[in-house]
């Protein structure tokens, strides 16, 4: 079989963002177009077992020690750092670094690299420490065993005009990682309190739904709950606050449909649709408003005298702090519901179930 071209493993790399189970096999290919026998992707130093790894033909078992002790003895590592050649970007042969009569003699070779199978190395490293992107220091390393020459300018020029790509790939691939783990935990946060949150399309057709909402979609109910959805989110995007009350065959469910934000957007705004379960209803429209939108103690304080039509002013004097702090505390409850004005927030609250 012939060694994949540069430009099909660059789709791949591409085609591998956001799976991490396709980036062992991606490395492999590359390790292929470049002749070597085994390939990492990894996190050098102290953070080796802490970070992710991708390898091929790898002692990942072996290599535990690596972090565990021999990162401290990593002639390569430790050299390239003292030369300043740690840099995102650059790319290099390992007996550039540490010549290769003297990384024989070394520690690291005879009680590390031998039993890793490992005498050549061509890396590069992808992100530095420190890097402005937030990124774990990343190296992307392949090894040729004793036996073999060393790696030629040729793969050293290959694997150097990837790298903008790779760099790329990866960021990618990280922040999508971490906005589904955010998103998991928004989610989790969600089903805890009880809460469904919906998001449709400008058709009308589900965008997202958390596992609470999903299961009151699945109940089903007479009228059909969808139907009612879909006018609760046209009401909103015409900036109008509502809520309704639902049959569903999981019992009474409170619909909320709010704007959604989409700074900077040309696009029309879409709405959240909060379901309130009927084990939540009894709790009062200010209580449900703090636990939806994660409103402070003090916050809770100024929604309170809002919803009995205190002026701004007359809340700074009830509460006895400055007509400024209730701004400032004002301008959260906006910013946190999604709201622009206090009339707004108001006609918000008031579509809460004891509202």
């Amino acid at each position: 079989m012939s060694a994949p071209s540069p430009d099909t493993l660059l789709l791949e790399a591409y085609q591998a963002v956001g799976d991490p189970s396709r980036w062992d096999g991606l490395i492999a290919r590359w390790a292929d177009a470049l002749e070597a026998d085994s390939g990492l992707l990894f996190t050098p130093g102290d953070q080796f077992n802490h970070q992710p790894m991708h390898g091929h033909r790898y002692d990942f078992e072996t290599a535990q020690s690596y972090g565990a002790y021999f990162h401290l003895h990593d002639d390569w590592t430790l050299t390239a750092r003292s030369r300043g050649l740690f840099q995102a970007g650059h790319t290099g042969c390992g007996e550039a670094i540490v010549p290769q009569n003297r990384l024989r003699r070394s520690l690291f070779y005879n009680d590390f690299l031998r039993r890793m199978g490992q005498e050549w190395l061509l890396c590069s490293v992808l992100f530095q420490a420190g890097n402005r992107q937030a990124m774990p220091e990343t190296v992307l390393s392949f090894y040729r065993r004793t036996g073999r020459r060393a790696f030629g300018r040729g793969a050293t020029a290959a694997l150097q005009k990837t790298v903008p790509h790779l760099q790329r790939c990866l960021l990618l691939h990280h922040e999508l990682l971490r906005a589904r783990a955010d998103r998991a935990q928004i989610e989790s946060g969600l089903d805890q309190l009880g809460l469904g949150m919906l998001m449709l399309q400008a058709d009308g057709r589900v965008q997202f739904a958390n596992r609470q909402a999903a299961a009151v979609l699945r109940a089903g109910a007479t009228p059909a709950v969808l139907p009612i959805l879909q006018q609760l989110d046209r009401r909103a995007r015409l900036g109008q606050y509502t809520g309704q009350r639902l049959a569903t065959a999981l019992g009474p469910v409170f619909a909320i449909s709010t704007p959604g934000q989409r700074p900077g957007s040309t696009q029309p705004a879409g709405a959240v649709i909060w379901l309130i379960g009927a084990r939540h209803s009894g709790q009062g429209a200010l209580t449900l408003a703090a636990n939806l939108f994660g409103l402070t103690p003090a916050e809770q304080k100024v929604l309170a005298l809002l919803m009995q039509d205190q002026t701004p002013k007359q809340i700074a004097q009830a509460l006895g702090i400055q007509l400024s702090t209730v701004r400032t505390q004002l301008s959260a409850l906006l910013q946190k519901t999604g709201v622009r004005r206090q009339q707004e927030l108001l006609r918000l609250i008031a579509a809460f179930p004891g509202g």
